[in-house]
Formats: C-alpha cells, sequence, structure tokens
C-alpha cells in the first residue's frame, strides 16, 4: 500500500500502518507520517501570565484563607490548580449532596441546619460540634438532626427503643443510689 503522505510503497501491516479505532480500516499515512501529523496538531499552549493570589475567599463561607493544598483541595480544572470552595464547606456540601441523592432532602435547607442547627437530642450547636442527618435503615428516610455523639449513641443501642428505655432507667437508678 503507498502512503498517502510521503508516496513510499510499504507492506499493508500492522507494523508499518496504523488501523482506526474501529479497527476495520487502515489509515492513508504510513506509521512515520501518521506519528508526524499528530504531533503537529497539538498546539503547545504557552500558560497566561496569571499570579497566583496568596489567600481567597471561598465560594460558600466567604471566609478568607491561604491559597494553598492545606486549605483547598486540588482540581485539575480550576485556574491555579486549587478549588474556590473550602476543605470543609467541600465536604459538607459533598455530604448534603449524597444526602439529597439518597434521602431525598433539600441540599441547602440542610447544609444550613447542619451549620447552623443544633441536635434534636442533647441540644448541641452546629458551631460547638459535628452534626449528622439521623436516618432510618429499615424504610430509608432522613429523620432529624443530631450531633455525633447522639447518633452514634443511637446506632450502639440498635435504634431498640425497649434497649435506650433500659439504658434510660439504669441510669436513672444508678444516681439515686
Amino acid at each position: 500500500m503507498r502512503c498517502g503522505t510521503c508516496g513510499q510503497d510499504k507492506e499493508l501491516s500492522p507494523t508499518n500502518f496504523v488501523k482506526y479505532k474501529s479497527g476495520r480500516f487502515w489509515t492513508r499515512r504510513c506509521k512515520s507520517c501518521q506519528y508526524k501529523h499528530k504531533n503537529s496538531m497539538q498546539v503547545k499552549k504557552e500558560p497566561p501570565n496569571y499570579i497566583k493570589p496568596e489567600t481567597i475567599a471561598c465560594k460558600l463561607c466567604g471566609i478568607t484563607k491561604p491559597y494553598t493544598e492545606d486549605y483547598f483541595y486540588k482540581n485539575g480544572g480550576m485556574r491555579w490548580g486549587l478549588n474556590y470552595v473550602c476543605k470543609p464547606c467541600e465536604k459538607t456540601r459533598q455530604r448534603t449532596y449524597q444526602l439529597a441523592v439518597k434521602y431525598g432532602v433539600d441540599p441547602d435547607k440542610t447544609r444550613t441546619l447542619l451549620v447552623l442547627g443544633s441536635c434534636r437530642v442533647c441540644g448541641a450547636r452546629g458551631t460547638e460540634t459535628r452534626l449528622v442527618v439521623d436516618h432510618c435503615h429499615a424504610r430509608e428516610y432522613a429523620r432529624a438532626i443530631l450531633c455525633n455523639s447522639c447518633n452514634i449513641a443511637l446506632g450502639l443501642l440498635r435504634e431498640d427503643e425497649k434497649r435506650i428505655r433500659a439504658l434510660a432507667d439504669y441510669v436513672a437508678g444508678w444516681h439515686k443510689v
């Protein structure tokens, strides 16, 4: 077969010619011409002369933080390779998105409750401790906002009402002694 670029006659084989992605047809260029053509098509872009800022305000919370990997996640699609949302806000955003997908709760409302809300059981504020969305494992629906400690305790008690009451009675009786 004759190469359409250099005009040399070469044997039609995988060592001399390249097949298209479908694998059914051969290209009109030999491998060396195909390689030269492919490299000439790639335009080397010069990076713009932007100056990376030392600090940046998070797009969600608005708090100005140093623009480093310690405070912002890596993101190759962004101008300087770092996200515009700080790590704590990004974690909350991902968590609320997962809750929205799994339980059908409003992500914006949940994000606000997780930051500004309080635990339904002990009353701990979101500014003091980590709040989570308590959910029913059997029916898969969101129940309430709890602090992490109360949610873990509820899980360890296996959400069994008799067990919770027995533990409460035990603690009440223990204090009387």
